[in-house]
Formats: structure tokens, C-alpha cells, sequence
């Protein structure tokens, strides 16, 4: 894993994926209630006689934006995948939801000098209300919010700095108050809804952990359960498992049991740990020399056991002779093991299912039997 996988990976960043995750449901909705307040702007500005160019060059600077925003939430909830492409394009939706306010802060320059604070506060009630919709839209942002606040408040301040004759001080006044006061309300909720939505999203991956860390368990329990620690493939109950699910559906298929000839004395010359070793290359060359299908396993010691389950058209195991030749010929050639070369025979045993026995206690009981009777040969 590449650090910056790491980094994408951390607490935080997956909050912030969840955040984006659930603006999807909102985008939409935030980009339609903010066109109407578009429609509106452009319904006062035309109430008041506001030159026909200046409204044009206003309108389609708006649609501009409404499409460039569009095109990025478009791209943020589909294309987007991984942390850094997301927070990209997050970052280019700030700047749109930025050129939105800007856009209806635009409307005090247009509107004429006789618009009063009525007409005015209108304006920017239709404002706080865009506002409104980019905390339904972001309500887990409130960064947003207060951007948008720093952007309208100040077209406020210098239209009143430009135009100190056109309202009254204390019609001023009482207009910007309202307007701070209208923005410190919606912050207010919309901070409250952020940290609601991050204890709901902080609950939601805290959860997700705990289920992944259940399924990891439950994989490790059951492999634990059915594969043998030392070689790697099924042990005895797993081998039993198989066993009683092939007789189970009647499916044809030949049991080996594959004894190590003179394991002991490895053992004893050279030690467990070389011992291991053995069974452990021995386990590795059984498994890669069967065909997927069929099932190797270790029964304990020095035991093993394998399942042949393919068959020709006949319902017969084609070559069963030459194939187990073939195999005993790749299992006893030489191996390298604690600095030696070791060559380690084996005997096998064999019989078929159903033709020669009809449980699992009578296959290996006679595969065993006959095993022995190799052995001693």
C-alpha cells in the first residue's frame, strides 16, 4: 500500500468520502432550488427597469455558473472514485457555490438607487433562502457556509459604502443586522446538522469496521478449523467435510491413503524441525500434482489423503494405475531440506466409492488395509 493509499485510507478522509457520499442525494435539489432563485433575481431586476444589456450580461453569467456547478456535481457523484479526485472536484464546487453568491450579491449593484430597503431585504431574503439550500445541499461543510456568508455580506457592505445616500443609517443598519442575523441562524443550524451527521457517519464506519473484523474472524476460525497450521491444506475434519458431501451426493470418487515410508528415522536423525520440512514439501508437491477438483489433505503424522473425483464418459476413473505411478514418481523425488538431500518413498492404498465401501469409516478403514499391505510388500 502506497502512502498516499495510507492517507486516503485514515479516519478522516473516509468521513470526508462519506460527506460527498451523501451530497449525492442533494445535488440535484440543491442545483434546482437555486435556479429558482435565479428566475427570481431576474424577475425584480426586470420589475425595476434595469437596462435590458446589464440583465443579460447578469443572467448568463448565472447560467454560466449553474452549468459549470452542475457539470462538477455531475463529475463529483459519478466519475470521482478515489480521495483525491473527490476532494479535487470538491474544491472546485466551493468556487461555484462562491460564484453563486456572487452572482445574487451582484443584484444590489443593478438594482436602481430608488429600490428601497423593502425591495432590498427581498433580495436578500431570496438569498439566505439560496443559502439554505447549500446547507441542505453541504449541510455537513460548514466551511461552505461561511464563505458564502463572507461573500454576501460583503457585497452588502460595499453597496452601502458605494451608495451611502441610498438607504437611511438606520435603515442600513437594521438591513445589515437582519442579513447577519438571518446567516448566523442557518450556520447555527447547519452546524448543528454537521455534527449530527458526523456522530451518524463516525457510528456508520465504526460499524462497517466491526462487521469486517467479524468476517476476517470468522475466516480465520474456519480455516483454522479445517486446514492443518503445518502444510497448509485440509486437515482431517476438513477432509472428512469433503468426504461426507461427495457420498453424500453420490458422486464417484477414489480415496488414497498415502503413507511416508520410514518417516521415523527422519524424525530421529535429524530432528522434528527437518521433519516439518519433510511434510511440509511433501504436502506442497501432493497438492500441485492432483487436478484442482480433487482434494488433498493431511489425516496427522505422516498421513495423507487424497479424494480423485474425475471421471471418464464410462463412470470409471480413467488410468487410475498409471496416475497413481506417475504421482508416487513426483512425491519420492529428491528434496532439499535443513542443508540435505533427502529421498522420501511413500505407500498408497486405494478404493473406490460406492463400489467397494458406502461410508467414509469403511473407505478409509479399507484404503488403510490396503495401504499396509503395500507397505509390507
Amino acid at each position: 500500500m502506497t502512502n498516499n493509499d495510507s492517507f486516503a485510507d485514515s479516519p478522516h478522509n473516509l468521513i470526508f468520502i462519506k460527506r460527498i457520499e451523501q451530497y449525492k442525494m442533494q445535488a440535484f435539489k440543491n442545483n434546482l432550488l437555486t435556479a429558482f432563485g435565479g428566475v427570481a433575481a431576474l424577475i425584480l431586476c426586470v420589475l425595476f427597469s434595469v437596462p435590458r444589456y446589464i440583465v443579460v450580461i447578469w443572467l448568463c453569467t448565472f447560467l454560466l455558473v449553474q452549468v459549470f456547478s452542475n457539470l462538477v456535481d455531475f463529475t463529483l457523484t459519478k466519475f470521482a472514485k478515489s480521495y483525491t479526485q473527490k476532494m479535487i472536484w470538491f474544491r472546485l464546487r466551493i468556487c461555484c457555490a462562491m460564484l453563486t453568491a456572487g452572482c445574487f450579491g451582484a443584484i444590489h449593484f443593478l438594482l436602481p438607487d430608488s429600490a428601497g430597503i423593502f425591495d432590498r431585504m427581498l433580495i436578500m431574503t431570496m438569498a439566505v433562502a439560496f443559502s439554505c439550500t447549500v446547507v441542505i445541499g453541504f449541510q455537513m461543510f460548514p466551511i461552505l457556509y461561511m464563505l458564502y456568508c463572507l461573500v454576501t455580506v460583503s457585497s452588502i457592505t460595499a453597496y452601502l459604502l458605494l451608495h451611502p445616500y441610498s438607504l437611511g443609517i438606520d435603515e442600513s443598519i437594521i438591513y445589515i443586522c437582519c442579513i447577519i442575523f438571518g446567516h448566523f441562524f442557518v450556520l447555527q443550524k447547519s452546524l448543528f446538522s454537521y455534527k449530527i451527521s458526523i456522530l451518524a457517519i463516525q457510528n456508520e464506519i465504526k460499524l462497517e469496521n466491526e462487521i469486517v473484523s467479524h468476517i476476517a474472524s470468522k475466516k480465520v476460525i474456519r480455516r483454522q478449523a479445517y486446514y492443518d497450521q503445518l502444510t497448509d491444506i485440509l486437515n482431517r475434519r476438513g477432509f472428512e467435510k469433503k468426504a461426507e458431501k461427495l457420498i453424500e451426493q453420490q458422486q464417484p470418487f477414489l480415496l488414497v491413503f498415502i503413507d511416508l515410508n520410514k518417516f521415523k528415522s527422519i524424525n530421529d536423525t535429524y530432528g522434528h524441525l527437518c521433519g516439518d520440512q519433510v511434510l511440509q514439501v511433501f504436502a506442497k508437491r501432493l497438492k500441485a500434482n492432483i487436478k484442482q477438483d480433487d482434494v488433498s489433505a493431511r489425516l496427522g503424522g505422516d498421513e495423507f489423503c487424497i479424494l480423485l473425483k474425475h471421471q471418464d464418459d464410462s463412470g470409471n476413473l480413467s488410468h487410475i494405475d498409471k496416475y497413481l505411478g506417475r504421482l508416487q514418481e513426483k512425491l519420492c523425488e529428491t528434496m532439499s531440506v535443513c542443508n540435505l538431500n533427502l529421498r522420501v518413498s511413500s505407500s498408497m492404498g486405494v478404493v473406490s466409492f460406492p463400489e467397494q465401501a458406502q461410508t467414509l469409516d469403511q473407505l478409509l478403514t479399507i484404503a488403510d488395509n490396503r495401504m499396509y499391505q503395500t507397505k509390507s510388500s
